[in-house]
């Protein structure tokens, strides 16, 4: 992660789509400016935006207090507090012994909470969002096909595969339950590969900071899954015979999809965490 400095320069709000992948560390070249004043608010915020776009996963240890506190020109209290509120937000476990140091949860209290955001509107800013995020990587998908390189192509369908492969491995276990965080992380890294081969900086940006706004760690019905592996597949193989038309198209159906599972979880669930038929970790 790229060294970052702290200026008094004010931060952009959350809800903008100003380039932020730098703001928020997102694995790219260049640092992020916060405001000094509140440098603890902000720091929880990035991480966990990070920890909500899947960039850390389920049992990943974070980097040692001392080199988050050189990667935000920072001193390690304040790195100390930051990890602290993420530990009462049930992002993070903190372990001891020669493997010790902060750990990410399975994410269910955070989920949760998320859960109750989205439904105490009946899922009206989570719809805002996913309208956002359909303009957004419609147009990725379109820049991608007339922009990639043979690189960034191998490197869309590899995410594509790995997905798969986590679909069969789950298909061939004997209970519902999959590594939903897995899933997610692969899910984004094929979204992600997208964007970056759009060469469009502030089209990767946001698309990183949205990905962060649509916050799920579930586990995924099978069928929606299957679904998401055909609809990817299509998107692919667009972008790899560079026909812009079709994965805009493609990226557009796609997205619908996810639309619809969304919005079904905004809806009533039957009080024991299930919302038609798709299973949460909250049973």
């Amino acid at each position: 992660m790229a060294k970052t400095t702290l200026t008094t320069k004010t931060m952009p709000e959350a809800d903008s789509v100003a380039p932020l992948m730098e703001l928020y560390g997102l694995g790219f070249e260049g640092g992020f400016k916060i405001n000094i004043r509140s440098a603890l608010t902000q720091i929880v915020d990035i991480f966990r935006l990070r920890l909500q776009a899947g960039y850390y996963g389920t049992g990943d240890r974070l980097p040692p207090e001392r080199e988050i506190a050189e990667e935000f020109g920072v001193g390690r209290p304040l790195i100390r507090k930051a990890l602290a509120v993420l530990r009462e937000e049930g992002y993070l476990i903190a372990k001891r012994g020669a493997f010790g140091g902060h750990y990410v949860t399975d994410l269910e209290v955070p989920t949760r909470k998320w859960l109750e955001t989205v439904r105490a509107d009946n899922g009206a800013h989570l719809l805002d969002v996913i309208d956002l995020r359909m303009a957004v990587e419609t147009r990725a998908a379109e820049l991608a096909a007339e922009r990639r390189t043979a690189e960034e192509q191998a490197a869309i369908e590899l995410a594509a595969a790995q997905l798969n492969h986590l679909l069969e491995v789950s298909l061939g276990q004997a209970h519902a339950q999959t590594n939903a965080h897995e899933l997610h992380r692969a899910d984004f890294r094929f979204h992600e590969m997208i964007a970056k081969s759009s060469h469009s900086a502030s089209v990767v940006t946001a698309m990183a900071q949205i990905r962060g706004l649509t916050f799920l760690a579930r586990p995924v019905a099978y069928k929606e899954l299957k679904g998401t592996v055909e609809d990817h597949s299509i998107i692919f193989r667009a972008i790899r015979v560079q026909d812009p038309h079709t994965a805009a198209s493609a990226m557009r159906r796609h997205l619908d999809h996810v639309k619809d599972s969304y919005l079904r979880l905004a809806g009533e669930g039957d009080g024991r965490g299930r919302v038609d038929g798709v299973e949460e970790p909250f049973s």
